[in-house]
C-alpha cells in the first residue's frame, strides 16, 4: 500500500505533462491496479486510487476514469456477488467521465452495458438507453457512435427483445446524416445486427440492406457507388449462407449480374480488387449454398 500511496502521489505532483507524459502516466495506474484484484484487497486499492485521481485535471481524468470503469467491469467476475456494488461505483464515474467528454462517456457506457448484460445484471438495458440518449441530445462523432452503439448490440440479447428495439431506435439517427455512403456502411451494420448467431430477424434486416442499396445510388462518385454495392453484396451473401429464407440466390445472382457490369463499364482497379477479394473469401466457406451463386 506505501508503495502504490508513493506511486499516486508522485504522479499527483507532477506539473504540466504532455499527452505522452500522461498516457504513461494512465499505463502506470494500469499496472498497479490490474495485478491486485483480488476480493480482499480490490476496493481497497481501487478507493485509493480514485482519491488520487481526483487531485488531477480533466486531462488526467479522462484518461484515468476510462482504465478505472475497465478495472471495475474486469473485476466482476471475480467480485461476482459484490457486482451491485461495482456497477453503482461505474455510474458514478460514468456521471464524471460524462462532464468531461460526452464522446469518451458514451463508449463506456457501451462497454459497461455489454458486461452487464454477460452478468445478467437488471440495469444492463439502461446503459444502452444512456448511451442512445447521448447521442441524441449532444454533439458526437455519430457515425462512430453509431456504429459502436450498433456492434455492441449485435454481440448480446438483452431480455424482452430490448436488444432489437434499441438497434431500431439508432437507426433513426442514420437517416440524418447527410454522407450517403456512411449511412450505407451503417445500414449494412444494422442488417448484420440482425441476422446473426444471437437474433434472426430476417426481414427486418433484409429492410436494412434495402436501404443500403438505395444510399449506394445516391452516391457522389462511381468509387463510393460501387464500393458501398461491393459491401452490400457481401451482407446478402453472407446472411443467404447462414439461413435467412428472405434471399434468394436467383436476386443475389441479379445483384452480382449488375455490379459486374458497373464494374467493367469503369477502371476502377482498387474496387475491382476489394470485389474479387470478397468473392474469394465468399468462396472459401464451406456451404452447398456457394454453389447456387454465379460469381
Amino acid at each position: 500500500m506505501s508503495c502504490i500511496e508513493t506511486t499516486f502521489t508522485n504522479v499527483r505532483d507532477t506539473p504540466s505533462l504532455t499527452t505522452e507524459d500522461l498516457q504513461t502516466d494512465s499505463n502506470a495506474f494500469g499496472i498497479i491496479v490490474q495485478r491486485i484484484v483480488v476480493k480482499e484487497t480490490f476496493f481497497d486499492i481501487i478507493d485509493l486510487v480514485e482519491r488520487e485521481v481526483e487531485r488531477g485535471n480533466d486531462s488526467r481524468h479522462l484518461l484515468i476514469y476510462p482504465i478505472l470503469i475497465s478495472f471495475y467491469l474486469g473485476a466482476v467476475k471475480v467480485l461476482v456477488d459484490n457486482k451491485d456494488q461495482v456497477f453503482e461505483r461505474v455510474y458514478k464515474i460514468l456521471l464524471k467521465l460524462q462532464d468531461i467528454s460526452i464522446q469518451q462517456a458514451l463508449y463506456c457506457y457501451l462497454q459497461t452495458g455489454c458486461v452487464a448484460e454477460q452478468f445478467k445484471h437488471l440495469k444492463a438495458p439502461s446503459y444502452f438507453e444512456l448511451a442512445i440518449r447521448l447521442l441524441e441530445d449532444f454533439n458526437v462523432n455519430e457515425y462512430e457512435s453509431i456504429k459502436r452503439i450498433i456492434s455492441s448490440l449485435s454481440k448480446i440479447e438483452l431480455e424482452d427483445d430490448l436488444s432489437k428495439v434499441f438497434i431500431n431506435s439508432t437507426s433513426k439517427f442514420v437517416q440524418r446524416m447527410e454522407d450517403h455512403y456512411l449511412k450505407g456502411e451503417l445500414y449494412c451494420d444494422c442488417s448484420m445486427a440482425l441476422f446473426n448467431e444471437n437474433r434472426k430477424e430476417e426481414k427486418l434486416s433484409i429492410s436494412f440492406l434495402q436501404k443500403a442499396m438505395k444510399e449506394s445510388g445516391l452516391c457522389q462518385t462511381p468509387e463510393k457507388n460501387l464500393m458501398l454495392f461491393v459491401k452490400i453484396l457481401n451482407v446478402y451473401c453472407v446472411e443467404y449462407i447462414e439461413g435467412n429464407n428472405e434471399i434468394t440466390s436467383t436476386h443475389i445472382n441479379n445483384l452480382l449480374s449488375a455490379l459486374k457490369s458497373n464494374l467493367e463499364k469503369q477502371n476502377l482497379p482498387e474496387i475491382q480488387a476489394f470485389y474479387e477479394q470478397t468473392i474469394n473469401d465468399l468462396k472459401s466457406r464451406n456451404s452447398d449454398k456457394i454453389k447456387e451463386l454465379v460469381f
